[in-house]
């Protein structure tokens, strides 16, 4: 009875895969990348009042899964480029850093075959692969490695991320494929800088505006 039931269920299994829909495809984002400061004497996480929005984008792939209008699964690899900015006195600090990031989307939504509405909940995990800054103080420009950088003012960056994702977006049917926009809130769970110095964690808060355009494969 019981291998009949396993039986069963990878027959069903099998036929919902061999009937989803699979797209995949290009895709490019803008993004707003702000840093809040966890400090450790009270536990608590605020902004730090000279830390200024840094401007990044990513590109990458998009991949859409499932089956109707109402759930999918969307995973996205992208190289993606955010940082932090602060102004300290009379210096200006950019810190540019590289990611590979790989984002796991569930949308929901509503709509036709034509055109499509969702919500967007999902998780990222990212690896940091490169980085620079550049130190402007009094009109003199100095460039660092971004372990030095780190170093001059008492911190460390952590190679892995973690976090969440909140967005929206919509869908319409396009030639032979869909295109895709979308708004998204990025929040990371793990620093992606400790300052021992300090005694202090920097965590990413990001808003995207992405585009992308999905092939329709079956």
């Amino acid at each position: 009875m019981r291998i009949g039931i396993f039986i069963l269920g990878l027959v069903l299994l099998t036929n919902v895969s061999l009937k989803a829909q699979f797209s995949v495809g290009p895709k490019y984002e803008v993004n707003s990348s702000k840093d809040i400061t966890l400090f450790s004497d009270n536990n608590k996480i605020k902004d730090i009042g000279h830390n200024l929005p840094f401007y990044g984008s990513a590109v990458g792939l998009s991949m859409t899964m499932g089956r109707g209008r109402v759930f999918h699964f969307q995973p996205e690899i992208v190289y993606s480029m955010l940082g932090s900015k602060y102004q300290i006195q009379d210096t200006m600090l950019n810190i540019h850093r590289n990611y590979v990031t790989a984002n796991f989307l569930f949308d929901i939504g509503w709509g036709n075959d034509k055109i499509r509405i969702y919500g967007q909940p999902g998780l990222f995990a990212s690896f940091l692969i490169s980085g620079d800054a550049t130190r402007k103080y009094y009109g003199q420009t100095s460039y660092y490695s971004l372990y030095s950088v780190n170093s001059l003012y008492g911190g460390s960056p952590i190679i892995g991320q973690f976090g969440f994702s909140f967005g929206a977006g919509v869908e319409r049917k396009i030639g032979p494929g869909r295109l895709q926009l979308n708004i998204r809130y990025n929040f990371n769970i793990i620093p992606h800088t400790y300052s021992y110095s300090y005694d202090t964690m920097q965590f990413y808060k990001a808003f995207s505006l992405g585009l992308a355009y999905v092939f329709e494969l079956n």
